[in-house]
C-alpha cells in the first residue's frame, strides 16, 4: 500500500474506521439529540485514519474519492463529515482513486494537511 511507503514507523495507519471512534458528541445535549447526533456519526466510516504510532493520536484523515462521491447523496454526507471533522479539529485529505500514485506529491499533500 501506498500509505506505507510514504509515512515514517513513526505513524500507524487505520482503516474504515467509524467516525464516532475519533470524535464525540457533546456532552451537554439533550438525551435524544445526544442520542440523534451519536446516531449520525457512529453510522460513518472513514477510509483511512493516521494516529502518531507513540500513543495513538489522530493526526487527521485519508479520504479516497472515486466516481461514487459525484453523487448527490455523498456529496452531502462528504460535506458532513468534513464539517464534523472540523469541528472536532481533525484535518481531513481528500484523494482522488487513481491507478497508480506519485509517492512524492502524495507523501507531500499528507505532510502538508497533517502538519508532519
Amino acid at each position: 500500500m501506498i500509505l506505507d511507503k510514504v509515512l515514517e514507523r513513526r505513524y500507524l495507519i487505520f482503516g474504515k474506521v467509524r467516525l464516532a471512534d475519533i470524535i464525540k458528541v457533546q456532552n451537554n445535549l439533550e438525551r435524544g439529540v445526544y442520542q440523534g447526533a451519536f446516531n449520525r456519526i457512529a453510522a460513518k466510516h472513514l477510509d483511512y485514519v493516521i494516529c502518531r504510532a507513540e500513543d495513538l493520536t489522530v493526526l487527521g484523515v485519508i479520504e479516497l474519492d472515486d466516481r461514487s462521491h459525484n453523487l448527490p447523496h455523498r456529496k452531502a454526507r462528504d460535506i458532513f463529515v468534513d464539517n464534523a471533522l472540523a469541528a472536532a479539529g481533525v484535518p481531513i485529505l481528500h484523494v482522488k482513486v487513481q491507478r497508480y500514485y506519485q509517492m512524492g506529491a502524495v507523501q507531500q499533500a499528507i505532510k502538508d494537511t497533517f502538519h508532519i
